[in-house]
């Protein structure tokens, strides 16, 4: 009886634990970018370190740091990523009449696993070439004393611009001896500012510029663009 007493009178103990367990993320997940084709557009004249565009990957892995790097495409280093943040920025001299256009490989690393997507980037022709003469020197003679047909046609002369897909907006000029740019009724020669065709003024002093004549057209001629904003 007393026996029975001492078990109705034992208690059960009981014991909670609470155990974290932390789960490490694998860098198991490649990067990825939102896009195939990424595309920009740059002047040609643009400065070096001009930033084109940002392209940036992404990653499921949470802890994974992404690099970038463009690893074809890159003809002449005209181009460079910043390799922590994928900004794609002009490291060479570009110019549109060389190449319009660049197709770059960018890959996006996270030291075991990489992606890839194509940038293109377009060259926009800006106006930076000078005319060019097509001749170095032109020449031509004129009689002496000969006032007929006044302003009489002696010569035309051509130029062509460097910037090959720009309207050829060239104005031609004269500058020199026998140019009044000052009072234009005074000057023995002109010019057709569009056609480059060139008329004697006057005749009463072809002696004294018959020589500067013949040469004047290389020397003297001076040229230059409408330039457009």
């Amino acid at each position: 009886m007393r026996l029975w007493k001492a078990f109705t009178r034992c208690e059960i103990v009981s014991m909670t634990k609470f155990i974290r367990i932390g789960i490490a993320d694998k860098n198991d997940n490649p990067p990825y970018f939102d896009k195939a084709l990424y595309e920009a557009e740059v002047d040609e004249n643009e400065d070096i370190q001009h930033t084109v565009l940002t392209v940036t990957a992404k990653d499921h892995d949470e802890s994974s740091r992404i690099r970038y790097e463009i690893t074809s495409g890159n003809i002449g280093g005209a181009f460079a990523v910043k390799n922590m943040t994928g900004a794609i920025y002009v490291a060479g001299a570009l110019d549109y009449e060389t190449r319009k256009r660049y197709e770059l490989r960018l890959a996006a690393s996270d030291n075991l696993k990489e992606n890839y997507t194509t940038v293109v980037i377009h060259v926009k022709d800006v106006n930076d070439n000078p005319p060019v003469f097509e001749r170095p020197t032109y020449r031509t003679q004129i009689t002496e004393e000969d006032d007929r047909n006044l302003p009489k046609r002696v010569l035309q002369v051509t130029a062509t611009d460097g910037d090959k897909d720009r309207p050829q907006n060239i104005v031609y000029f004269l500058t020199g001896q026998g140019i009044d740019p000052d009072n234009p009724a005074n000057s023995k020669f002109d010019i057709n500012r569009t056609t480059g065709e060139i008329f004697v003024l006057k005749v009463s002093i072809l002696e004294t510029f018959h020589t500067v004549m013949t040469e004047c057209f290389s020397r003297f001629f001076s040229m230059k663009h409408d330039r457009y904003p």
